[in-house]
Formats: structure tokens, sequence, C-alpha cells
């Protein structure tokens, strides 16, 4: 950027802080109200651009809780903490040149934590609804906060006893950036009106609203003893006992895991709107490659090829690669249909002859015979979003990342019996768990929708030929590189899929996945993740199979053991903590499929409730049984490719004729989603 544009973003940021405060020129020396706390003396000095006004102070006095009786918030003024914190937001300063006359930094971000927690924040967010500086501050601040912290002295941090805060990177929907001309987009969704179910709860049940780090260790040192003792005393009794003990705690640990990553996007709001993708887009700049591998996909490639092509991006950025093996002459006669129809030289079937034949040695064909910035992965029956490309352009553009997962949604829950629990794995994977693996930095990735820069897969050599899952393990080593990955969900720019179309086909999909999951377990890419944390994730999701099909093998002895065998009451009582986790799990799912309902405007009948309740327990004996088979498969080294079908029961009314001159319009799409 030249000096004309620096002295040029400067005043616009200036000029659009100034008209959104208002005139903050106004004496601060005699406030209108005051909080019954005690304040700072009362001295002159000068405005700052991004305070509050009067007017803007008196609608939120309030709101604001009473002051603590004791503490070392004592002695400062609220409405010089809220001025603080504003001017911490505007992201002009560091911690360095913090005005001596606002409340120290220590005293700032311990009333901004308390009031997020206890919600006093997000009240101010509501009677304030028009001052976009206040809400900006609500996402900006913690990044801005972060950076100071990683320059202040590690000795003055801990000596003011502050706790990790959540992770917060430059340009994301967390930081509230301005997204395309210096200035914040208009937002319909200020006001989150997004279904949160588990919002009451947050709160409550908050270790750290309750508990000191001081109280957190002795109570778990407490558990930890009180754990170990059933343990010895189990063990004095007998094995079996102590055998029904241990499992009974190991699989309820990893139950209890399990819960909190399917729930992590909701434990806090700037999680999920960090989820999110742009609100609006920057100009066109990248250049992307979709490459296509289809197998036998006749049914379904002809459209999905015209869809991708139909994008709002431009076409002479975009090239298509469809990749099927030579003997496919369906699917090859299909995809030629379509791009006769296209007219463009930019979108072409690349075949290949030798073996394996899998989706990622296609992959690596397609990879070799493109050229442009950007590669993406589209299944053979994807609806694509048409403004992903637009997405991806801005996030990569404006947080630098190289590699971005855009999420993946199966839609048609009322197919079959096992389609409602199916859709919410997808439904909690992609919108929660995979943004606590992205925060640890070891994330397997998804096999479509995910972009990566050309230069990151040519430096880790492309795609594993003879993994069943390709796409966690190149996850994994691209995590090794300590590269960050961008995780995108939100209705608007997902993909649309469809579930297995039979039970058979679902265990076989499964199956795969699951085999493939111990294929990278052995391999042991996870061994290059650098730190431990990420390693251990690796081991917990790599070895998902082992557990379950232990847990399915373990349901019928475990009934015997509890109502023949005489164990001891304490012992009894525990071995019912796993059926209390899958209890809770079976609960949350329930509601997180009305969450997924109606965000995507889908109605949620009671059949539906009772189907759930009572096909829930066989769903997870299907996963078990796959568990099992990939088990068998894995050890009988049996590594044939079995392919999923499609049909496209997911999809709205095809596309019946397209041309260089004619695209899909994106409103009418949208529509027709929405409809469904």
């Amino acid at each position: 950027m030249d000096l004309n544009n620096q002295q040029e973003s400067i005043q616009r940021k200036r000029t659009f802080l100034e008209t959104m405060t208002g005139d903050q020129q106004t004496n601060r020396s005699t406030p209108t109200v005051q909080q019954a706390v005690p304040v700072i003396p009362e001295h002159e000095r000068k405005s700052y651009p991004t305070g509050l006004t009067d007017a803007q102070w008196q609608q939120i006095v309030p709101l604001l809780p009473p002051a603590e009786p004791k503490g070392r918030q004592d002695g400062v003024g609220l409405r010089e903490v809220l001025d603080a914190i504003l001017y911490i937001a505007g992201d002009r300063y560091d911690w360095r040149s913090f005005p001596h006359d606002l409340p120290p930094l220590s005293t700032v971000y311990s009333y901004f934590r308390q009031w997020r927690l206890d919600g006093t924040w997000q009240k101010m967010l509501d009677a304030l609804h028009l001052n976009v500086n206040l809400y900006k501050a609500n996402y900006r601040f913690l990044m801005t906060w972060q950076k100071m912290l990683d320059a202040l002295p590690p000795e003055e941090y801990e000596a003011n006893g502050h706790e990790e805060l959540p992770a917060a990177t430059p340009g994301n929907a967390v930081s509230g950036e301005p997204v395309s001309n210096g200035h914040i987009p208009e937002r319909d969704d200020v006001h989150d009106q997004e279904f949160r179910p588990f919002a009451p709860f947050r709160h409550a049940l908050s270790a750290s609203k309750i508990l000191t780090r001081r109280q957190a260790a002795v109570l778990s040192t407490i558990i930890l003893g009180c754990g170990l003792g059933l343990l010895f005393y189990a063990l004095k009794q007998s094995m079996i006992p102590f055998t029904v003990l241990l499992i009974s705690l190991v699989f309820f640990a990893q139950s209890i895991f399990s819960l909190y990553l399917m729930l992590y996007s909701w434990e806090h709001p700037e999680r999920l709107e960090a989820s999110r993708g742009p609100c609006s887009f920057l100009p066109p700049q990248l250049s992307f490659t979709a490459l296509l591998p289809a197998r036998h996909e006749e049914a379904v490639i002809y459209e999905t090829i015209k869809r991708v092509w139909a994008a709002n991006y431009p076409s002479d950025l975009l090239e298509i690669a469809v990749i099927c093996h030579i003997d496919d002459t369906g699917t090859i006669a299909e995809a030629q249909r379509a791009i006769r129809e296209i007219g463009s030289s930019r979108v072409r079937v690349e075949t290949f002859c030798t073996p394996p034949i899998n989706k990622p040695h296609g992959l690596n064909v397609g990879f070799q015979r493109t050229s442009n910035q950007v590669v993406t992965i589209f299944d053979a029956e994807d609806d694509m979003d048409s403004n992903i490309f637009n997405v991806v352009n801005t996030v990569m553009l404006e947080e630098k990342v190289g590699i971005l997962q855009a999420g993946v949604q199966l839609m048609n829950f009322r197919d079959h019996w096992f389609a409602i629990h199916n859709c919410m794995e997808y439904f909690f994977w992609f919108k929660s768990r995979l943004h606590f693996h992205a925060k640890v930095g070891m994330i397997p990735l998804g096999g479509n929708t995910v972009f990566f820069r050309r230069d990151l897969i040519e430096r880790i050599g492309g795609w594993d030929e003879h993994c069943l899952t390709e796409d966690a393990e190149i996850g994994l080593r691209l995590s090794g590189l300590g590269e960050p990955i961008r995780v995108i969900y939100d209705k608007q720019h997902i993909s649309r899929e469809e579930t297995p179309p039979t039970v058979a086909s679902f265990i076989r999909q499964r199956t795969r996945w699951q085999q493939g999951f111990l294929q990278v377990l052995r391999k042991g890419s996870w061994l290059a993740l650098p730190r431990l944390s990420q390693r251990l994730l690796a081991v917990f999701t790599l070895s998902y199979p082992f557990l379950q099909a232990f847990l399915t093998l373990l349901w019928l002895p475990a009934i015997i053991a509890v109502l023949w065998l005489k164990l001891p009451i304490v012992v009894v009582m525990i071995s019912f903590l796993p059926l209390y986790a899958l209890f809770l799990q079976f609960l949350f799912t329930v509601v997180g499929a009305f969450t997924f309902t109606s965000a995507y405007g889908f109605a949620f009948p009671l059949f539906m409730l009772i189907s759930m309740t009572i096909t829930f327990l066989p769903y997870q004996f299907l996963l078990g049984i796959s568990a099992l088979r990939a088990i068998y498969r894995e050890l009988h080294q049996m590594h044939n490719w079995e392919k999923t079908e499609h049909a496209g029961a997911h999809r709205k009314p095809k596309i019946v004729s397209f041309n260089s001159q004619t695209a899909i319009d994106a409103a009418t799409y949208d529509q027709e989603v929405a409809i469904r």
C-alpha cells in the first residue's frame, strides 16, 4: 500500500469513528449519571473519539450490575472503564502508549470479562444497537487485548492473575474488521437471531464464574483421590468389580469429552460468530481449480458440473476438472454432455488408466493437470453455494490463511430411519467439533468443499493414494506444518449432500471412514504434530473405531454383569455412568435436530421426536457394526474402495439447459433452497 492510500485509510477510519460515536467533545468532568461505586477523583482530561456520549451513558447506567463491596476494581468509575474498552477496541494504540488518565488495563479487562459472562455486555449491545462502535468492541476487544498481552512482560501478566483469553485471529468474524471498503458492513445478524438452546445453561455452569484456579485445582485433586480410592476398594473385592469400574470410568470420560466437542461452539457466542463466513466480499482476485473426482456417478455429475460453473464468480478465474478412470464410460459421457452445453475450454474431463482406482489417485491426477492458485474439491453429488468462491477469496485475502474448510451438510433427513441421526453427525461435526480441532491445531479435514493454496499441496506431495480417508490424512500433514486452517459453517455457504440410500450403503461408507482412521493412526502422520495436546487429540480421534467397537461388544457382558453378578452397590452405580452420558448425548442430539430444522426452515413434528427416540440406540449399533467391520478389514489388509451410491435425493429440480450466455440466478437458487 503506498503512502497516499495509507493516509486515505487512516482518515476514513477516523471519520467513521467520529460519525458513529457522535460529538465527543462534551466536557466530561461532571458526568450526568454516576454508578453507585466510588469513582476516581474527577479530573479534566481530553475526550477520545471512541468514547461514549452522555446520552449513550444514560442509556447504559441502568443495565450495569451493582459494584462489588470489595475487590481490586473498587475506586474505578465505570464510565471510564467503558471508555477504556472502546479506546482499546479502536486498535490504534498499544499498551505502552495507553493513557494514564484511563483505568489500568488489568481492571479494564476484568470488568470486560465479567460483563461478558453475566450477560451485561449483551444488554449494552441491545440498548445501543445503533452504536456500531460498541458492537465492534464486543468482538474486536479480545483480539486487541491478546496483542497487548503478547507484548506485556510475563511477570506483569501473571501478577495480575489473568486467565487465558479465547483465541482470535486478525481479520476473522471475531475481530470485526472491515470487510471491503474500510467500513463495518451493515449486518442483519447484529442481534444474533440464531436459536441457541444451550445459552441459558452456559453462565450457570461456568466453572470460571464459580471457582478460582486454586479452588478448581483442589476440587480436581479431591475428585481424583476419591476415584483412586474407589478403584482400590474395588480391587480388594475382586478383579471383576475393578474391571467393570475401570471400563465404566474410561467410557464415561470419553463420552463426556465427546459431549464437550458437540457443544463447543455454543459455549461462547463469539465462537458461533467466528464460525460464519463474511457478509460482504472483496473483488475477485484468486483463481480457483475445482476438482471433481467421480466413479460411476452418471446420475448426478451432469448437474454438479453446471452448478459449479454457474457460481457467482468470473469464469476466467475458474477451471473445472472432472477426473474419471478411463473405463467409466457412463460418467464420462454425462460429463462431456454438460461440457458441450457450457461451451468453455476451462471445463474438461481428465482420465487415468493406472491403479489404484480411487479418489486420492484421481485428485493427484487432476492436481497435476491444472494450474490455478487455489485448489478445491467437490464430490460428484455436491450442491455448493453459488457464492462459495467469493467467500473463500475474501477470507484468504483478509485473514492470510492458506486452507479453508467450508461446511458440508446432509439434507434429506426424512428419507430413512437413520437419516436424521446421520444429518446430526454432520451438523455437530462441521458447526462445532471442527472448530475445536482448528483451535488446537489438529484437524482431520473433510473430503469436499475444502480449499488449499496450490503451493501447500505441492509442499507435502499431494494425497496419499493408499489411504481410505485421504482427506483426514492430508489435514494432519498440513497441521504438522503449523499451517492455520479456517473453518466456516453457516447455512448460506454450506455444500448440500445426501445420506446413503440404504443401511448396507451406510455401513460400507462408515466402515471406509473408520478403517481410514486406523490406517492414519498406524501410518503415524500425527507423530509429526509439534505439541503434545495435538498428538493426544489425534490419538483420541483416530482410535475412536477401537472404542466404538469395544463398546458394541461390551453391551451384553455389561448387562449380564449388572443383573447377575453380586457387585458392590458403588460399582453398580458407577457402571451406569456411560449410559447417563449416552442419554445426555441423545438429549443434545434432539435439541440439535430442532436447531437444524429451524435454521433451514423445516418442520420438526412430534413423530420426528418419537422416531429419534426409537432409533437412537439402533443407530449407535450401526456405528458399532461399522467399527467392527473396519477392524476386521484392516487386520485382513482389505483396502479396496467401497463406493457410496448417490441418487441426488437432496437436490432441487434439475436445471435443464445451460449455455455460455446464461447462468443460474443466485437469488432463485437460494429461494429454492429455502422452500425445500
